[in-house]
């Protein structure tokens, strides 16, 4: 009994100190209303109003400046761009105003 009780405790304390997401969270303002944006830069994923994006990173300063992601999915592609004390935006008019949460 003493054996099963280790082994759940110690099962439950990888899944507790298992790999975490990074993940990004954001609110973007599209005509007057804000809707949160989340970025998963480990499984590389941004989901906003409902559909989800694969992401592939943005290398070249010449597109994001700071840093990002180009993502993909739903019958189109933008980048999504962060830049200094929180704000970022898309290269398209997806979700153009957006600033990390609790900045």
């Amino acid at each position: 009994m003493k054996t099963r009780s280790l082994i759940i405790a110690a099962a439950a304390l990888l899944a507790v100190t298992g790999a975490q997401a990074t993940t990004y969270g954001y609110l973007c303002k599209v005509d007057g209303k804000m809707y949160p944006l989340q970025v998963n830069d480990t499984n590389m994923s941004l989901k906003f109003r409902e559909k989800q994006y694969g992401l592939n990173d943005v290398s070249n300063p010449d597109v994001c400046g700071k840093g990002g992601w180009h993502a993909e999915g739903n019958g189109t592609s933008f980048d999504f761009c962060y830049a200094t004390k929180g704000y970022a935006g898309t290269s398209n008019d997806l979700a153009p105003d957006c600033r990390m949460r609790g900045r």
